[in-house]
């Protein structure tokens, strides 16, 4: 085994990616707790619900998930809504409106509703 005279070794300061990392991640929480927002699959399966969206529909996240929307979607509400909501969508095209919803315990709560396809 050859003998070893010396050693390299190389270091890079982290310090400020590590701030702005503990900083993304504070204004995620900040967000998760203050916005509604719901990530769903391309089949409109949940996969995301922040705090607030199971706050205001008195769901947990673990209810939500692997669930659609049809879990809080209102009967009253036009289903030609959803359709055309889902046009946009798989169309690439971001839809906007407002939804009349219920909550778990069969409460009304209405969203203005953005949604962006990516």
């Amino acid at each position: 085994m050859p003998d070893k005279e010396r050693v390299l070794i190389s270091t890079k300061d982290i310090t400020k990616e590590t701030q702005t990392k503990r900083k993304v991640q504070e204004y995620l929480e900040i967000i998760d707790k203050n916005v509604i927002t719901v990530t769903t699959d391309l089949k409109g399966k949940i996969i995301y619900a922040s705090t607030k969206f199971c706050e205001i529909s008195e769901y947990s996240e673990d209810e939500l998930i692997g669930k659609t929307f049809a879990v809080i979607r209102d009967p009253r509400q036009s289903i030609d809504l959803y359709e055309k909501l889902w046009e946009n969508i798989q169309a690439g095209k971001i839809w906007q409106g407002k939804l009349r919803n219920l909550t778990k315990s069969k409460e009304y709560f209405w969203v203005d509703v953005k949604i962006y396809p990516t």
